[in-house]
């Protein structure tokens, strides 16, 4: 088979057979390389594919943790808003306890004032009533004698035991307490 000269030309040429020495080489190569490839390839795919599957794991499992925390907090704060609530309410009744023993010690107190402002009063309006009798019965001891309606203090007192016997058993009632 006889070839065109610039064929054989081509064909004698070193660079040409250097070219396809380097084309059967690389040929040669390309296929363990491609293994070598795809099997690094693959190692580094599932390498990632396991890490992203661990990062998923332990995406999980703070996200279960978070859930875990947050109905923790809630019910601890369901718990703290019942313990305040029971604060406010005791708090209200001991103000209400406070405040009603405050009324009845002040009521107790007041009671025990005027009680005494009675006594006080029924004291001082017997006391301003002997003292009017006594004052009444000297005057008019006075003025008997001066009149000279009795000579003797016997018989004034007599005249003023008739004249005044109402006073006097007033006066002797309200010298009894």
């Amino acid at each position: 088979m006889s070839f065109p000269i610039e064929v054989q030309s081509v064909l004698s040429s070193p660079e040409f057979w250097m070219s396809v020495a380097f084309v059967g080489v690389v040929a040669a190569a390309v296929r363990p390389l491609s293994r070598y490839l795809k099997n690094w390839g693959k190692a580094r795919a599932d390498k990632i594919a396991d890490e992203v599957h661990q990062a998923d794991a332990l995406c999980a499992k703070a996200q279960a943790l978070l859930n875990k925390y947050k109905a923790h907090t809630a019910h601890k704060e369901k718990e703290r808003q019942a313990v305040l609530d029971e604060g406010k309410k005791e708090i209200a009744f001991l103000k209400q306890q406070a405040a009603d023993q405050l009324r009845e010690r002040i009521q107790n107190k007041t009671d025990a004032v005027h009680f005494r402002l009675d006594i006080i009063r029924e004291n001082s309006g017997r006391e301003m009533k002997e003292q009017m009798t006594d004052a009444l019965l000297k005057k008019t001891r006075h003025l008997l004698q001066e009149a000279g309606a009795a000579q003797k203090e016997s018989d004034t007192d007599k005249a003023l035991e008739m004249i005044f016997g109402v006073l006097e058993s007033h006066r002797a009632d309200v010298r009894r307490p």
